[in-house]
């Protein structure tokens, strides 16, 4: 492949072959390869194809939860995008940054994104893009306690998806289907969406899905094995996000089953994760969690830390957030739990001064 004196077909194949070890979840081999196609695009200075590969190392970037280095590739590729008018580029990084942004907490700017690239896609008529657009303001919204406008998202998505027959984002939508039913209490169908969402995973080849899918299934069932099979593929493939939400699905599952230390032991290490990654509702549901675990099993003292902590992850979510968006997410059921729980704790901790500025922060 080297021995080729085109720069162009070179970095093409540079390109292809990352893409290819992307694909396998080979991310480590994928960046070095991509990384290459890039200086060889500088040298020849095709500015189209420069942001191709950006948004490309972008994505391996973000996928392990390095979103510094991500968002460092996609604003470039953004500037970039919008000096040649790249409309299909410009609707590929709106997408990645909103997923950044979702990652992170903050969903009014994944929202913002996710609203420009749904119009980029509508003006091409791009059924896939519109599809991937609706699929990822669902989960967007979910995350919001929107549940009502998620469902709405997620059934017009599946719509387009299965009219188009695009097994890879049929399966990444199921999974998050699947995430709404548990959000809704709805155990059984989080599982149904769950069991399809691994087939068509399995059926696409990407190992990313996959562990997606699964952890959706493990959540859903509570099977702790396969959870913790979960964790271990996702820290051999370097897919960190995923391993701090699996983290907190074994925290929440060992919780349920009165496995108190188990439960804080695995909330510490999502609040490990998620602290490192910037992942602001992860943290605060793993603080949720082991504050919880404690309360029940002692010390108090430790308790009312860790609501302290899921408080000051809260407010940091909650940072440029107001109106609709800010009363919705305050009335998430674990939000409206957390209020009362962390109150109680604080109070009972002697930390009357906090429990009162917590319930400022939660103030609609």
């Amino acid at each position: 492949m080297r021995e080729t004196n085109e720069p162009a077909s070179l970095a093409r194949s540079l390109a292809n072959v990352g893409y290819i070890n992307t694909v396998l979840g080979r991310y480590v081999e994928a960046f070095f390869f991509l990384k290459d196609a890039l200086a060889k695009r500088r040298e020849i200075g095709d500015r189209t194809e420069i942001v191709r590969s950006l948004i490309d190392i972008g994505i391996v970037e973000q996928v392990q939860g390095r979103y510094e280095e991500a968002l460092k590739y996609d604003m470039e590729g953004l500037r970039m995008a919008r000096e040649i008018d790249s409309k299909i580029n410009l609707l590929a990084l709106s997408v990645n940054l909103s997923n950044i942004h979702e990652d992170q907490g903050q969903y009014d700017a994944a929202l913002a994104f996710l609203s420009d690239a749904e119009k980029q896609a509508r003006a091409l008529n791009d059924t896939k893009q519109i599809a991937t657009c609706l699929m990822y303001a669902g989960g967007v919204r979910r995350a919001l306690g929107d549940l009502e406008g998620s469902g709405k998202n997620l059934d017009e998505a599946l719509r387009l998806m299965r009219q188009i027959k695009n097994t890879p984002l049929e399966a990444e939508t199921l999974a998050k289907e699947a995430d709404l039913f548990l959000a809704r209490g709805q155990t059984d169908r989080a599982a149904a969406s769950a069991r399809q969402a691994v087939g068509l995973a399995r059926k696409s080849g990407d190992p990313r899905l996959q562990l997606l899918a699964r952890l959706r299934l493990g959540e859903a069932t509570g099977a702790v094995r396969d959870l913790e099979g979960v964790l271990k593929e996702a820290r051999t493939t370097g897919l960190q996000p995923i391993a701090a939400s699996t983290h907190l699905a074994l925290a929440r599952t060992h919780l349920s089953a009165a496995r108190l230390e188990e439960a804080a032991s695995e909330a510490g290490q999502a609040a490990e994760m998620a602290t490192r990654m910037n992942l602001k509702d992860v943290l605060f549901q793993a603080r949720c969690v082991a504050g919880k675990s404690l309360m029940r099993k002692g010390p108090a003292a430790e308790a009312a830390d860790r609501f302290q902590g899921a408080g000051e992850a809260l407010r940091e979510m909650l940072q440029g957030i107001s109106g609709e968006t800010r009363t919705r997410l305050l009335g998430r059921p674990d939000i409206l739990a957390f209020r009362s729980e962390a109150d109680g704790a604080l109070r009972a901790g002697g930390r009357g001064q906090d429990a009162d500025r917590l319930k400022d922060l939660l103030k609609p």
